[in-house]
């Protein structure tokens, strides 16, 4: 309601209690996002972020809805982080749903209709009901889009999206599934009616204005043995990898070809040490993702492997590239594409 406030030590928790909203912060980080979570899976990583790309420092982060009727979150040091702002003379209320969907709704003799929702504006997670696609005629594109890296939820390098659904890193295609979608479901993710396995319904919807595809739950998570119960979303991390309930990773969709000096089998793997009589290229640009890292290094057929940190990329490579592993507390951590034929060696 106007004039309620929510800060960094308050949440609100939807009806059945299977989600909550308030200020989440990543470990050690000293930063905060307003987030929606499962209730019970703290372990889970938040399913929304209101301001992924708008940092609030330390805790003084409030969400409120002013006299104008704007929804917002206000903070020490910056301008306020506008989520909606009603027309004038317009009272509204915002609510968390059971599903996860954070919702602003007029107020009136009527019900009132709802006029922003939190799953027109997904982050990383697919819930229940939301639905990535296209509305042709307001244009807008409901698209997931990964996080830069494990530690930083800011928008990353991958996007979910729907042509008719696609993985797209930056302006390259790299996986496509739509061969099944009349059938409901897809290739590398067969949904089976049961609760312990994939608990999905899958559905490729077009009207008149919108195409998009949705899932919904074979089984309501009320009802599944407690021994059986797992998170109902779908995870886009950043490395473009997609995982259900925040542990099972699954293909989803068909790999499309890689540079033919790489085989299926090859992968990056940290590992403690060094490269021995390899060639170095150093890249300072603060912009790029460790999935633009492992892209970039995989593209490149004598890249045995590389390094982020907070000067830039550190690529090695070269026909004789030898990893020299050493677990030396003083010794770096990297990348090394395994399943190559870049050999290495134990210290």
């Amino acid at each position: 309601m106007p004039g309620q406030k929510l800060n960094s030590s308050a949440s609100l928790v939807s009806a059945k209690q299977t989600f909550t909203l308030g200020f989440f912060s990543p470990q050690n980080s000293g930063k905060s996002y307003l987030a929606i979570w499962y209730t019970y899976g703290t372990e889970y990583h938040p399913v929304w972020l209101a301001n992924r790309n708008s940092l609030i420092y330390n805790d003084s982060g409030v969400l409120t809805i002013d006299s104008s009727g704007r929804l917002m979150i206000i903070y020490n040091g910056a301008d306020a982080i506008e989520l909606y702002a009603a027309e004038s003379g317009t009272n509204i209320t915002a609510t968390l749903l059971d599903t996860g969907n954070f919702i602003v709704t007029e107020i009136n003799s009527t019900g009132g209709k709802v006029l922003w929702q939190s799953f027109d504006y997904p982050t990383n997670v697919l819930l229940p009901g939301m639905k990535p696609g296209v509305n042709h005629k307001t244009g807008r594109n409901w698209a997931l889009t990964s996080s830069f890296s494990l530690s930083n939820p800011a928008s990353g390098a991958f996007i979910l999206e729907w042509d008719p659904i696609r993985l797209r890193f930056q302006d390259l295609k790299f996986y496509q599934e739509y061969n099944n979608l009349e059938l409901y479901e897809f290739d590398y993710i067969v949904p089976k009616p049961d609760a312990a396995n994939l608990n999905y319904v899958f559905r490729n919807v077009t009207t008149e204005y919108e195409e998009y595809f949705a899932y919904s739950l074979f089984q309501d998570p009320v009802f599944i043995p407690e021994g059986q119960k797992t998170l109902f979303a779908w995870r886009l991390d950043y490395q473009g990898n997609i995982f259900d309930g925040g542990s099972d990773g699954y293909l989803g969709c068909e790999l499309w070809p890689q540079p033919k000096c790489r085989n299926s089998h090859q992968n990056f793997s940290l590992r403690y040490g060094y490269f021995n009589t390899a060639r170095m290229f150093h890249d300072n640009s603060s912009t790029l993702s460790q999935s633009d890292c492992r892209a970039n290094c995989g593209n490149d057929c004598e890249c045995a492997g590389f390094m982020d940190g907070e000067i830039g990329i550190f690529y090695w490579g070269g026909k004789n590239a030898t990893l020299l592993q050493d677990y030396a507390p003083i010794l770096q951590k990297l990348y090394y594409s395994f399943g190559s034929s870049f050999p290495q060696q134990k210290t």
